[in-house]
């Protein structure tokens, strides 16, 4: 399951109030994106609301293109799918490293155990550290 099909399904409400709870106490850490505002603003909650980052019509599911509406228009990144996937990653490692630096974490494979169980992380990788 990707990331926003994840926000969809457990709600861009709640997603939206953890994260500016996250970015209050993690301050430039962790920003809420200006998207997930827009989107909270609409009241595109996700499933709950038939309407989100997806359109969910019964079992199916589309992508919401009134979502791409809301974007801040500027020039379009030439990034490959690798690049875009090693950004998403590297936030994810660098954060990873401070929960076990702040010892929010005592060992590199809670940080997979939680990755896999909380954000459905691939189990197949193994984890984010692959521990």
């Amino acid at each position: 399951m990707g990331p926003f099909t994840l926000m969809d399904e457990i709600g861009l409400d709640v997603g939206y109030k953890v994260a500016c709870l996250l970015e209050e106490n993690l301050g430039a850490r962790l920003k809420v994106p200006q998207i997930f505002k827009k989107v909270y603003e609409k009241k595109w909650f996700g499933r709950k609301t038939s309407q989100g980052f997806y359109i969910h019509k019964t079992k199916e599911k589309e992508p919401n293109r009134q979502v791409c509406g809301l974007l801040s228009q500027g020039p379009a990144a030439k990034l490959s799918d690798q690049e875009i996937l090693n950004r998403m990653l590297s936030k994810m490692v660098k954060e990873a490293r401070m929960c076990l630096e702040e010892k929010v974490c005592q060992e590199p494979s809670d940080v997979d155990i939680g990755m896999i169980m909380g954000i459905g992380f691939p189990p197949f990788r193994g984890g984010l550290l692959r521990t």
